[in-house]
């Protein structure tokens, strides 16, 4: 895996994205909000870093808490990104 060879990683999300018609073709734009974060990855190895994590991820999906296996944990790959720098644009608003 590329980031275990390089850990600097980023990440970019939009919100209320529009497409604004020009009068002509490359007149058209965007409007948008965005943030993006430049920083590094870190691989969670432990199992018990891992079921934590999974445990967050699954609370965006429902409130319900159900048992992580050590043999499903020991085939998932997790990391987190430690974001160092980060920024926010917005155009058309």
């Amino acid at each position: 895996m590329i980031l275990r060879e390089n850990a600097k990683a980023c990440f970019e999300v939009e919100i209320d994205t529009q497409v604004v018609p020009g009068e002509q073709a490359c007149d058209w734009t965007m409007r948008y909000q965005s943030v993006i974060g430049f920083g590094e990855v870190e691989f969670i190895e432990e199992l018990e870093g891992k079921r934590e994590a999974m445990k967050m991820i699954m609370q965006q999906y429902t409130n319900e808490e159900k048992p992580i296996e050590d043999s499903a944990l020991s085939n998932v790959t997790l990391f987190k990104l430690n974001v160092n720098t980060m920024s926010g644009k917005k155009s058309g608003y």
